[in-house]
């Protein structure tokens, strides 16, 4: 069995020459070496199947905050902390924090070996916004709790977002032709 690959060859490793075509033992290979990309076992035409995310994203908007903590740099740096302690999640580097001056905000950002996570806070708008991003599957995080408890909000929307199923889903579509 031959499988095209001429649209997403360049997202796998190259190992081997330049071609526009990779057998079905070549390309399991080269998946399976691709850490970013979690593959689950299927019974179908392809060795491994297609068809997960490459990434889960959590967009957390914290609304009706005391405005004097969304100002705190001390505990937005700590909520972002423990989220990531709590995920065993890896940061890269020491974390980017920037408090604005007056009664600005706080930004964190952290670079994660999974990702990112970034918190961005508007006391003028009693509001903080919150965006992690994991290439690898995690446990939910209780962000209404933690937020509640923490920032005081009244409210917390939170959206889970399943990144790259089209680009998956096309893949497995073409190794099934």
């Amino acid at each position: 069995m031959r499988i095209r690959t001429t649209s997403f060859r360049s997202t796998l490793p190259r190992t081997h020459s330049p071609r526009d075509t990779l057998d079905r033992d070549t390309l399991a290979h080269e998946m399976k070496t691709e850490a970013s990309f979690p593959l689950a076992q299927a019974s179908g035409a392809l060795p491994h199947s297609l068809t997960a995310s490459v990434g889960s994203e959590w967009i957390v908007d914290a609304y009706g905050c005391e405005p004097r903590v969304l100002q705190d740099l001390k505990v937005i740096a700590q909520i972002c902390e423990d989220a990531v302690a709590y995920l065993g999640l890896q940061v890269l580097g020491q974390p980017q924090q920037h408090a604005f001056p007056g009664h600005g905000g706080v930004t964190a950002m952290y670079m994660l070996s999974e990702s990112h996570l970034a918190c961005h806070t508007y006391p003028e708008h009693r509001l903080a916004t919150f965006n992690l991003y994991c290439c690898r599957d995690r446990p939910g995080w209780n962000w209404q709790k933690q937020l509640e408890d923490r920032l005081g909000s009244t409210e917390v929307l939170v959206r889970r977002v399943e990144r790259g199923n089209l680009v998956t889903q096309r893949m497995a579509q073409r190794g099934q032709e």
